[in-house]
């Protein structure tokens, strides 16, 4: 494979942190290795998928095997690393954009995508990796995109579909047969399970609410007028459950952050800095091992606390892109992962 070297690196000193970067064109995905305190840019490809402009949709570790990572994006299709980040390939896909991506929780091997072909909405299975895919639903007609996936932790074979029309559905045996649950007012950008129920789900309203599931999809809550209640705003752009705590999940909003302890029933504010609050928070992740350590990024930066968002260090990032996705590696969770689009 031919390498694609990174052609130099500069250090930013930032509230007491470094950052590198690189001035080379192709930065798409960013890799801390020391919990947040120095990033680099890791977006190497071999000379056949040299490709400058990628923009990461959807990102998703393999839970077994951590260094295996699989990204979608907006026009190239699905690249994949087995070396947690230091080379990345391109898959045999049929769509270039590909919108959602999810593992199953108890077969890593199973992997869904969702995306655009022959300008109808669908999803695809693999079963060895994605090395080879088959089609498992397909929209009748152009203009429906399906946005967001998510499969069980604890359940095989579940799985769930959402679309920039709001129609929320589900299936339980894999894909072969699908449920509808119900049609929101707007786009489903995301869906997040509980990590200890996957009968606890939410649903993100994109920039309109959230919604909340307790039996699996046959009932919801509209959780969006008590989010506004404590901020003011209904424009939710992130999303993330605590995967230590039952019922603890978090809402990045246009203007702050806000947290549940149950299930969404109350919210609390977080003293997030000021300077973020001018900007939508995109991206949000919590440390698989410590509650206390959270990260998202708005605008051109990352912030992280380690004292549950009582204080925040800072991150500028000298790219023109935005993060679209941060994950934390689930079994080293000094390792984390952010996806960055124009």
């Amino acid at each position: 494979m031919k390498k694609l070297w990174l052609l130099s690196f500069f250090t930013l000193v930032f509230s007491g942190c470094t950052f590198s970067s690189s001035p080379v064109k192709q930065e798409w995905v960013l890799r801390s290795v020391d919990g947040g305190m120095n990033w680099e840019v890791k977006s190497k490809t071999d000379a056949r998928n040299n490709i400058a402009g990628v923009n990461v949709l959807s990102m998703v570790v393999n839970s077994r095997d951590s260094k295996i990572i699989y990204l979608g994006t907006e026009k190239n299709g699905i690249f994949f690393t087995q070396d947690g980040g230091e080379n990345w390939e391109r898959i045999d896909f049929p769509p270039q954009k590909v919108y959602g991506l999810a593992i199953d929780g108890n077969n890593p091997d199973i992997i869904y995508a969702s995306g655009v072909w022959d300008k109808k909405g669908k999803i695809y299975r693999s079963d060895n990796r994605g090395f080879d895919w088959k089609e498992i639903y397909t929209e009748p007609a152009p203009g429906t995109i399906i946005l967001s996936l998510a499969t069980g932790r604890h359940i095989s074979n579940l799985i769930y579909f959402a679309t920039d029309q709001g129609v929320i559905s589900k299936s339980e045996d894999g894909g072969k047969n699908w449920k509808n649950l119900k049609k929101a007012n707007g786009p489903i950008g995301k869906i997040e399970m509980d990590y200890l129920d996957d009968r606890k789900i939410y649903f993100q309203i994109f920039d309109k609410g959230l919604l909340f599931s307790g039996d699996g999809g046959e009932t919801f809550e509209d959780l969006t007028d008590k989010i506004v209640k404590q901020a003011q705003s209904n424009k939710v752009f992130a999303l993330s459950a605590d995967p230590n705590q039952a019922g603890t999940v978090y809402v990045g909003l246009q203007g702050g952050l806000l947290k549940s302890v149950n299930y969404g029933a109350e919210w609390e504010t977080l003293n997030v800095l000021e300077s973020s609050r001018n900007f939508p928070i995109r991206a949000l992740a919590i440390d698989p091992f410590d509650s206390q350590k959270i990260i998202y990024s708005a605008a051109g930066a990352i912030y992280k606390s380690e004292d549950g968002g009582k204080s925040w260090s800072t991150f500028q990032l000298d790219f023109k892109k935005f993060v679209s996705q941060i994950i934390f590696d689930p079994n080293n969770h000094l390792i984390i992962y952010a996806g960055l689009r124009d």
